[in-house]
């Protein structure tokens, strides 16, 4: 690495990724990165080992409750869509399986479809509706944050409910979201950065898992799908967008 950082932050697991290539000298922060552990980012997340450390987003374990809260959302629910990155095999995998040992607890059908990128995103929702499968749940991954408008207009246009992990998908339309509050992860970064200047070693800083989980649901996008969401889980919501 040419340039002379003192410290890199890197958010999301490819940047991550990139960061670890590029360095293994230079102390790396990271955040939105799930499964740190398994990525190899880390040997463990109470003494990472290396010069890499920050926020795990638990994407993984959430992907139970995902799916759970999203069947609160809708009570009769039987059927329901999976979308993964198909660049991240590893990941994809782990959600999967986690997700499909949930819906068979929920007696719900799962129908994964892999995403290779933005373009297939419309051929995919198209292909929930034609199967009758009246909502979707997606994998934590930038790809999908990134296209969070386009996929609440699919959403929409093909009625369609959407479980997201962010948030912010749900304010720019998405139906509901269940996850960490990430612009809290992005100020805790700062203690991080902070204990390295101060001369820690960041092998020895513990990753954090998010100390934080919030439930975000937009009546607006419920009401355009002709969904009416219960009120014991409008209680349980941290935000609801009216």
């Amino acid at each position: 690495m040419k340039a002379k950082v003192d410290i890199i932050i890197a958010v999301t697991g490819p940047a991550t990724a990139a960061a670890q290539r590029a360095t293994s000298t230079t102390p790396v922060v990271f955040l939105v990165v799930p499964d740190p552990v398994g990525r190899g980012f880390a040997k463990s997340l109470s003494r990472p080992g290396g010069n890499l450390t920050g926020l795990s987003t638990a994407a993984v374990e959430l992907s139970s409750k995902r799916l759970e809260q999203l069947r609160a959302a809708i009570p009769g629910l039987k059927r329901v869509g999976l979308f993964v990155n198909a660049k991240d095999s590893s990941m994809s995998r782990a959600v999967e399986e986690r997700t499909r040992s949930t819906a068979t607890n929920l007696d719900v059908l799962v129908d994964v479809t892999q995403i290779d990128a933005p373009q297939e995103l419309s051929g995919a929702f198209a292909g929930l509706s034609s199967r009758s499968i009246p909502a979707v749940v997606f994998m934590q991954d930038p790809l999908f944050f990134n296209e969070r408008r386009q996929i609440a207009n699919l959403g929409l246009s093909n009625r369609i409910a959407t479980m997201v992990a962010n948030g912010l998908m749900v304010r720019d339309g998405c139906l509901i979201s269940y996850g960490p509050n990430f612009p809290a992860q992005f100020r805790r970064t700062a203690s991080f950065v902070d204990k390295i200047l101060k001369g820690h070693s960041p092998a020895e800083i513990p990753i954090e898992e998010p100390a934080r989980l919030e439930l975000v649901l937009n009546l607006k996008t419920a009401e355009a799908l002709g969904l009416e969401i219960p009120a014991a889980l409008l209680a349980q919501a941290d935000e609801v967008i009216e």
